[in-house]
């Protein structure tokens, strides 16, 4: 995960030298004023815009304006790189844990009817887990059934998982 990370940040960072000067030449640094060649530079950061593109471009989701708020940021008012991979991270570690639970709901839903039976549960762990008795099955289906309308829905699982991890 840490090289896409980086190389979006990368992509959308704005670096010690304006887009105009080309690097080891007279610049404009990250606060608007003249560099020289060999000065010292602000390390890469990102803008508002900066970080909204890397955001999406790496998570597919468009971060809203308190998400921005939130983010802690230099002098400047920018993004530094760490501080990016800390906000990245934890949505694409969420992604990760929605899409796992998703991938057990689906082992679950034998039918692919968007919805766990309770006959599916059994076979399942009849195939999986054949000493899980029967009677322990169905008390797994109850308490998952949260609406209790004889369905586990993905909804219901998904909450479970939440609640129980």
């Amino acid at each position: 995960m840490a090289r896409p990370v980086a190389e979006a940040f990368t992509r959308y960072a704005l670096s010690e030298h304006s887009h105009d000067a080309p690097p080891g030449t007279s610049g404009t640094n990250s606060d608007g004023h003249g560099t020289s060649a060999g000065a010292p530079a602000d390390p890469p950061s990102l803008d508002r815009h900066g970080f909204k593109c890397a955001f999406a471009a790496l998570t597919g989701v468009k971060p809203s304006r308190a998400h921005w708020d939130a983010l802690p940021k230099d002098s400047h008012g920018r993004l530094c790189q760490a501080a990016f991979a800390d906000a990245a991270s934890r949505v694409l570690s969420d992604r990760d844990a929605a899409d796992a639970t998703r991938q057990v709901f689906r082992a679950f839903d034998v039918r692919c009817a968007g919805f766990i039976a309770r006959q599916d549960a059994h076979a399942v762990f009849s195939a999986a887990a054949p000493a899980v008795s029967a009677r322990v099955v169905d008390e797994v289906f109850d308490e998952l059934d949260l609406d209790r309308d004889g369905r586990v829905s993905f909804t219901d699982f998904a909450t479970m998982m939440r609640v129980r991890v």
